[in-house]
């Protein structure tokens, strides 16, 4: 996910990070 990715691959605004 490109959108509120969290670069720690953590839970974002938008859900879980998928790195």
């Amino acid at each position: 996910y490109e959108e509120g990715r969290e670069e720690e691959g953590g839970t974002t605004s938008q859900g879980p990070a998928t790195k």
